[in-house]
């Protein structure tokens, strides 16, 4: 609950096209097919775009840089926090750089703000 609360603060202090949909909680494949018919209507030509192993491979510094003009100090070392992690792998725990949990409510805006 407090990950969604954070990334909806942050969301609504920050600019993020209505048109980029990355999860079902963003209208998913309803809202993708009404956004491709709307551009169908007055562009040529519309790219789609995926990212191979995207969130694994989001690196924590540069995110963390770029996070910095996005959110408050407070909401930047909770953000911090939750993706430097220490986790137990093949029997020995391991500090964890890159890459953030897809199953996060705040991935898909830290996604955007990678992007960005």
């Amino acid at each position: 609950m407090i990950l969604k609360t954070l990334a909806e603060s942050i969301k609504s202090k920050s600019y993020f096209s209505n048109d980029c949909i990355s999860n079902k909680n963003q209208g998913g494949t309803l809202k993708a097919f009404k956004v491709i018919n709307k551009y169908i209507k007055i562009h040529k030509y519309i790219y789609r775009i995926d990212i191979k192993e995207f969130y694994n491979s989001i690196n924590h510094k540069i995110l963390l840089q770029k996070l910095k003009s996005f959110c408050s100090e407070n909401e930047y070392k909770l953000i911090e926090k939750h993706i430097d992690r220490i986790e137990w792998q093949d029997g020995e725990y391991k500090e964890i750089k890159q890459g953030i949990s897809k199953s996060s409510a705040l991935s898909p805006v830290l996604g955007c703000i990678y992007l960005h």
